[in-house]
């Protein structure tokens, strides 16, 4: 398999220089999803592997897989969207999301407030939805209830020019509440989209085998330290903190 690394606009050779690529306050606390993730995708031709037989797609032969994956606001003006992980190969764009112990995001309703400018960046968005993938305009008050990080990470993985796009939410310890809430975004947005042909979604749940070394660092989190990101970063180099069970794909109608 032919893979292209990348961070943002920059190519990066490895999965060590990778994560230099990350500034150091990223890895402060040892329940980041950056941790987990990064370390999931450090061996990445072979969860690849993985992915294309999750999917149910043949196997990739030559990839892009850009963590960090920026996609500038189509109208207004913004920060960009920056999709953790986007893996575009000939014919289909794959955007990852991670998730491990993130509280709810802001949604539409909340971000947008009354500002002009936050109502245009959002049509941007969903305009950009709609001419790729769905082809019937998306009304905001439609979408008000979802994170709005939902609707431009949606937005993102309709920005490469391919034929098949897919949005997964890698979660990591996933348990049964948070399964509801991410599992009822996802359903609300395809329902929005009107079950869109050539744009699916996933929920994915992935369990986490912690080192003594990762669970010592969570402790000590968890007694109040801060600033951790030298031990963390040291265990993500040398691998010691973490492998994973078998990911477990949950039904989305």
């Amino acid at each position: 398999m032919n893979i292209q690394l990348e961070h943002g606009s920059k190519s990066v050779n490895d999965y060590v220089t990778l994560i230099e690529c990350y500034p150091q306050s990223e890895f402060d606390s040892p329940y980041r999803s950056t941790v987990p993730f990064l370390c999931f995708w450090s061996n990445i031709g072979y969860q690849l592997n993985g992915l294309a037989q999750l999917l149910g797609i043949k196997p990739f032969s030559k990839v892009t897989a850009c963590f960090e994956f920026g996609v500038d606001v189509q109208k207004g003006k913004g920060k960009p969207s920056q999709t953790d992980l986007m893996i575009t190969s000939d014919d289909h764009a794959i955007a990852i999301e991670a998730k491990y112990t993130e509280p709810p995001y802001e949604t539409v309703l909340t971000w947008m407030g009354n500002s002009s400018n936050r109502i245009r960046v959002l049509e941007g968005w969903l305009d950009l939805i709609s001419s790729s993938v769905c082809k019937n305009r998306i009304n905001v008050e439609d979408i008000v209830v979802l994170p709005y990080q939902l609707v431009h990470r949606c937005a993102s993985v309709c920005f490469p020019g391919v034929v098949y796009r897919t949005l997964i939410y890698q979660c990591f310890d996933l348990d049964e509440e948070k399964a509801l809430y991410y599992r009822s975004q996802l359903e609300t947005l395809i329902r929005v989209l009107k079950k869109p042909e050539k744009l699916h979604f996933f929920l994915v749940n992935i369990p986490l085998l912690k080192s003594p070394a990762y669970t010592q660092l969570q402790a000590r989190w968890d007694s109040g330290e801060r600033i951790m990101h030298a031990d963390v970063i040291r265990g993500m180099k040398t691998n010691e903190f973490l492998a994973f069970g078998k990911p477990m794909v949950i039904s989305i109608e």
